[in-house]
């Protein structure tokens, strides 16, 4: 954003030296400061972790993946089979109550 305007509208670098938003927390540079351990030599600084972003999902379970496409089938296979049933039956009682 400060380079895209280097007028500064949203007062990103307040001293205007250059370096926008000096104050706030900046991450690891690479090297960190280590407190000497009682018994050895002191460490004036130790190369720092590497930091890897993830990668990949988060596994939800060991189980394969619920597949409710048969059940659905059924499901609605059965539902046509009461409509066309309950269908033949009203046609029926109309077509023989005209017969009468």
């Amino acid at each position: 954003m400060f380079s895209a305007d280097p007028s500064d509208p949203n007062n990103l670098d307040a001293d205007h030296d250059g370096i926008a938003c000096e104050t706030l927390p900046h991450a690891a540079t690479g090297t960190v400061t280590t407190a000497p351990v009682a018994g050895s030599s002191p460490a004036a600084s130790a190369p720092a972790a590497a930091v890897q972003a993830p990668v990949g999902s988060v596994p939800a379970g060991t189980g394969p993946a619920r597949d409710d496409t048969q059940l659905l089938l059924a499901a609605g296979l059965a539902s046509g089979a009461l409509l066309a049933a309950g269908g033949a039956g009203i046609a029926r009682r109309r077509l023989g109550s005209r017969s009468n």
